[in-house]
């Protein structure tokens, strides 16, 4: 009897605990050969064998090295050939090739690059863009802007959740090309929601078309549908946001699941809990939740994403939203808005959002959760995050490709 009962224990202690994890959709990223070369992005689509990156080794001399996996800063020089760290010499080493770029770094720090996992590229910066909004044209110039914006601050990989038409896909392409300056481009596509959904409230559909952004969908295939054609074009994540019902999300997360892209989620109140229940792995700027929906996040491991500005806008602008007041969230999470700076969000991944009159970072570290192959849902491998800007722009000249531990 103790037998069976210690088994029914260790039973329910295996399969139970599991049961709050996300769970293990199909991905056909598993049928590839760990040695088959891939595309440096969530779609790990089979390329060319060969090497990546700019020719010749690049050497960062003298500086300080914070390598962003917990170690203190230490003095030492960084190598790296083509778009790999291929070592951290100790101070006065000079192990390196002959032929060498050599940049002396004293008295700066090299730290990864950060990643921006909120932007949408596109969007207008100020009520004067408003006028030229729907533009293709104007559209793209701002986003190629806000490019720059984002690698001369060190940002050099952001994640796109929403931008007009095949925009972001393009910028995309023309960045990897290095075409243009900029961090590596992680686009979603069009943000998914139903009628009347986020974005589309008291919106007249004509103007919901002419920007671009937003894919009306309605009915568990056609949110299916709606990821399937993010997809197609190119998309590298998946965004989607309420109102759905459970069925709408959950087909539209385990058609993205099974296609290898992992999910953010837009959503408010119940909607939140439906969205981690479906499995969604992000959700952005979260307001209000229950605190049954907080337990089962961190249960599940869902991140949140709390792009600070959208905060600020509803609580100085609009009073609050759905009965969170600023005084509930300084109360209640410790948060003072007005002291918070701009690369809070250590605990959690950061965004931002550079739309509207403001033009604020709120705290661009961060990144997805780490997959079978060992790197991070938008290709990053644990340790590092994405390049020193002392390094991908010595000298002037961008070094393109050169990032910190990106996949060969």
């Amino acid at each position: 009897m103790k037998t069976k009962a210690l088994g029914l224990m260790v039973f329910l202690l295996l399969f139970g605990s599991q049961s709050w994890t996300q769970e293990k959709t199909q991905d056909r990223r598993k049928f590839l050969d760990p040695k088959t070369p891939v595309s440096d992005d969530p779609r790990r689509t089979v390329v060319k064998p060969g090497p990546r990156g700019p020719e010749g080794t690049l050497v960062l001399r003298n500086g300080r090295v914070f390598d962003g996996t917990g170690a203190p800063a230490r003095e030492g020089t960084l190598v790296i050939e083509r778009n790999k760290v291929v070592g951290i010499l100790p101070p006065g080493s000079t192990d390196w090739p002959k032929d060498a770029q050599v940049i002396d770094v004293s008295g700066k720090t090299i730290l990864p690059g950060l990643i921006d996992l909120h932007t949408h590229l596109t969007y207008p910066l100020n009520a004067e863009d408003f006028g030229v909004a729907m533009n293709d044209a104007d559209a793209t110039l701002r986003a190629v802007e806000k490019l720059r914006y984002f690698i001369e601050s060190g940002i050099t990989s952001v994640r796109d959740v929403g931008s007009k038409g095949d925009i972001p896909f393009r910028l995309k392409v023309w960045v990897a090309e290095n075409r243009v300056a900029g961090p590596r481009v992680f686009p979603a596509g069009a943000f998914i929601t139903s009628e009347g959904g986020h974005s589309t409230e008291n919106t007249p559909d004509e103007l919901i078309g002419l920007m671009g952004a937003t894919r009306l969908a309605s009915g568990p295939d056609d949110w299916r549908q709606a990821v399937r054609e993010q997809f197609h074009k190119g998309a590298d994540v998946i965004k989607l946001g309420s109102h759905f019902s459970a069925e709408e999300v959950k087909a539209a997360v385990t058609e993205a699941h099974e296609l290898g892209l992992k999910v953010t989620v837009d959503a408010e109140t119940f909607y939140i809990q439906r969205a981690v229940e479906a499995g969604a792995d992000t959700i952005e700027h979260p307001l209000p939740r229950s605190e049954e929906t907080i337990q089962l996040m961190a249960k599940k491991g869902v991140a949140a994403d709390p792009t600070l500005i959208p905060y600020q806008i509803i609580f100085d602008e609009w009073g609050g939203y759905f009965g969170s007041t600023r005084d509930q969230m300084r109360n209640r999470h410790g948060l003072d808005f007005a002291l918070v700076p701009l690369h809070a969000g250590a605990v959690h991944p950061g965004g931002d959002e550079l739309c509207g009159s403001r033009m604020e970072g709120s705290g661009g570290v961060g990144g997805g959760d780490e997959d079978e192959r060992g790197d991070s849902g938008y290709g990053r491998p644990s340790g590092y995050s994405a390049a020193g800007e002392v390094g991908r722009r010595a000298g002037g000249r961008r070094q393109a490709g050169r990032e910190f531990g990106r996949p060969s």
